[in-house]
């Protein structure tokens, strides 16, 4: 059962998450033109700030997010998201602040994952913009909507997907026939990229240049 400061803190979280999105495709967003290095810099800086804030608040007051104030409670919140931690009924400060921590370091290393998965898609972004040729004053307008779009059709699909998972399990077989099958098609096309590109007639006049200059050097 959900503890009714749990429900509370998800309520809160989704406000602002979504105040922040308002915020940012209304009021930062609203003229488009293309950002600065300085500019991006600056918000980096802000939203990596927030977050180590959410980590500090995590550090010292962690147990009001699931609204505990007995060993009891503490027993139930760590059996059911982190059961390997070992509690000692006698000593209940101790104990919740042994929690805390585990919440921190829990939260801060999914940060830093999704961190280095957003470097990654970085890239994905950079050639879909290269694709469809938009211009470096739309980026920011074209990723807000695209970052709303995704966040919208993951909470959609994670659902739905564990409700199908849960009901028929067969269709993980589905799912990994899929994604093999997209390893496949991507190793492809990486690979007639590659060829593209050692076939193409810049690639060949280096390959010229370097055998004449090989040629020249040995005479």
């Amino acid at each position: 059962m959900i503890h009714l400061s749990e429900l509370l803190f998800l309520g809160g979280f989704l406000v602002f998450i979504v105040a922040i999105l308002v915020v940012d495709m209304l009021v930062i967003d609203r003229k488009a033109h293309a950002v600065s290095i300085k500019e991006a810099g600056t918000w980096t800086a802000v939203w990596i700030t927030l977050a180590l804030v959410f980590s500090a608040f995590l550090w010292f007051h962690g147990d009001m997010v699931h609204g505990i104030h007995n060993f009891a409670d503490l027993q139930a919140v760590a059996g059911k998201y982190a059961a390997h931690i070992n509690l000692d009924p006698n000593d209940f400060e101790g104990s919740l602040q042994k929690y805390r921590h585990y919440m921190t370091v829990s939260y801060i290393s999914g940060y830093l994952i999704e961190k280095a998965l957003s470097v990654d898609n970085l890239f994905v972004m950079m050639m879909i913009f290269a694709s469809f040729g938009v211009g470096k004053e739309e980026y920011q307008h074209v990723l807000n909507w695209g970052i709303l779009g995704a966040i919208v059709l993951r909470f959609v699909f994670i659902f739905a997907g564990a409700a199908i998972i849960s009901r028929f399990d067969w269709v993980l077989y589905l799912f990994g026939a899929f994604l093999v099958y997209s390893a496949a098609n991507a190793i492809r096309k990486k690979t007639s990229m590659w060829r593209n590109i050692l076939s193409c007639d810049s690639f060949q006049n280096i390959s010229v240049f370097t055998r004449r200059l090989s040629e020249t050097s040995s005479l």
